[in-house]
């Protein structure tokens, strides 16, 4: 099961549509960073429907190091 805050999914019902990844600045080696995704929007279509997500990856500065945006398609009975 693939679960957002109010959403549950069943990972056989997932296509991964597309993915962007933005490298911000080099990943340092050692250290501390912390992720954080949203749901940023849901597009309706017939028999499915279309997560929009970022996820970012910052720093304890909170300064991005990764950001990446994808689409998942979820089947919809």
């Amino acid at each position: 099961e693939f679960c957002f805050p109010g959403i549950q999914l069943n990972r056989s019902e997932l296509l991964h549509e597309e993915q962007e990844v933005v490298v911000h600045r080099p990943i340092p080696a050692q250290g501390r960073s912390q992720s954080c995704g949203q749901v940023l929007d849901v597009e309706d279509r017939p028999g499915a429907a279309v997560l929009i997500q970022r996820a970012v990856l910052v720093d304890t500065n909170g300064a991005p190091l990764i950001s990446a945006n994808s689409r998942i398609h979820a089947r919809v009975e």
